[in-house]
């Protein structure tokens, strides 16, 4: 069977989780795979290109999506996201150091654009979204390489049991004593879905303050309809439109008074809104 990048990648994979990331070199992968050193530069270009396309191949193993399904909040489908990348690293030896520092290559970034536009969606500006998926990504592998790093400690219950007992019988730190009982010996999971959840909540915080400036100064990055009181019903996943205005010396039509929401045009358009500066001038004159 000819030799192709992908089996160059499954199987620098594979030892990987044999060996560890220390172990892999591109000496010893051709050995594995019954090949010179020199024939893997078919392939890839050096170790720094294959530790990339190894991240990608553990990260697409975890069967992450690019959209929230019908009907669900973006913000639990973020959270989905990073459960299913918290455990493909934490499930595979040193994964989490391969992925940390990767730069993605050329046929990630089509799945990147979708998840950009999902959030795009729901009203973050592109820098916005980008800088959101990099902060959950961050979050994700550093707790992945914590806690592997963790679990490759030799034990030491002497050394765990005399820290613990000095921290009980001091009086200098109460506060710490306070909180042992309910972080000392805790799942690691724990740890990662507390913070998962400050995380989660400060980007659903980010959002509502995202709306309400577009609500204040019009900024372009959301639709110019878009109010502050519209910011639940955002949150909420439920999109609405805003009557247009009619001639009429600047006044807003029935609909608009009586609160109705007006149905979609059949065009799939929404006729161009006024600015408030137009209809205020309407107003005077």
């Amino acid at each position: 069977m000819a030799l192709t990048q992908e089996k160059v990648v499954r199987s620098a994979v594979d030892l990987l989780a044999r060996a560890g990331l220390e172990a892999l070199t591109l000496r010893r992968l051709a050995t594995e795979l019954g090949v010179s050193a020199p024939t893997l530069y078919w392939h890839v270009r050096n170790k720094r290109q294959l530790l990339d396309l190894m991240a990608e191949a553990l990260v697409e193993g975890a069967g992450r999506s690019t959209a929230p399904a019908p009907g669900q909040p973006w913000w639990e489908w973020l959270a989905e996201q990073a459960r299913l990348m918290w455990r493909a690293l934490t499930s595979h030896r040193d994964a989490a150091l391969v992925v940390a520092g990767n730069r993605p290559t050329d046929t990630a970034l089509p799945g990147i654009e979708q998840v950009m536009a999902s959030l795009v969606t729901v009203g973050f500006p592109p820098a916005e979204a980008l800088r959101l998926i990099l902060s959950i990504s961050n979050y994700v592998i550093g707790c992945a390489v914590e806690r592997q790093a963790e679990a490759a400690r030799d034990p030491d219950p002497e050394r765990d049991a005399r820290l613990l007992r000095e921290l009980r019988e001091s009086g200098d730190l109460p506060n710490l004593q306070a909180a042992m009982p309910g972080v000392a010996g805790s799942d690691p999971g724990a740890g990662f879905e507390h913070g998962l959840g400050l995380l989660i909540a400060g980007i659903r915080a980010r959002h509502a303050e995202l709306l309400e400036a577009t609500a204040t100064v019009g900024a372009p990055a959301l639709p110019t309809w878009l109010t502050a009181a519209a910011v639940g019903t955002i949150l909420a996943g439920r999109w609405f439109a805003r009557p247009c205005f009619t001639g009429n010396n600047g006044r807003a039509s029935p609909k608009r008074e009586s609160g109705a929401i007006p149905e979609l045009p059949r065009s799939g358009k929404w006729e161009r809104q006024p600015s408030p500066r137009r209809i205020a001038s309407s107003v005077q004159h």
